[in-house]
């Protein structure tokens, strides 16, 4: 199992305008995140592609920079994109992540696929929900 976690503040670029077209950022090794801010209706469109294999991929958001306390969406070929909380840095993955509510999936076209040797996530999400660590560029 794979799992990519990133902050937001790495993957934005105060030089690009990623508000009519897709930016580009190589994360790690093979981790390339695509994104989007749809200004019409305040969502951010992600797209995380891991060109090694089939894994589960994960991106997270967090106020303090640490994985403790964030909040990633993850996913995998297997199963569709969620919203979850991260409480701890470290396994036991009972105790270290969270799946959110149901009233709290709000992720709009939700997938993730496993294609030509390449995982890809991709989703919409609001940039701003109520109890939510809110998305600023």
């Amino acid at each position: 199992m794979s799992l990519l976690l990133a902050t937001m503040a790495a993957a934005a670029s105060a030089a690009m305008d990623c508000s009519n077209s897709f930016c580009e950022k190589d994360l790690a090794d093979g981790y390339l995140l695509r994104y989007k801010l749809n200004e019409a209706d305040n969502t951010i469109t992600m797209e995380l592609t891991y060109s090694g294999g089939d894994v589960w991929l994960g991106i997270a958001v967090s106020d303090t920079g640490s994985m403790a306390g964030s909040e990633a969406v993850i996913g995998s070929s297997s199963s569709v994109p969620q919203k979850y909380l991260l409480k701890a840095p470290t396994l036991p993955t009972e105790s270290a992540i969270e799946l959110m509510w149901p009233e709290e999936q709000t992720l709009l076209d939700a997938s993730c696929d496993f294609v030509n040797g390449q995982t890809v996530m991709k989703f919409t999400k609001a940039l701003k929900e109520d109890k939510e660590i809110e998305i600023t560029m």
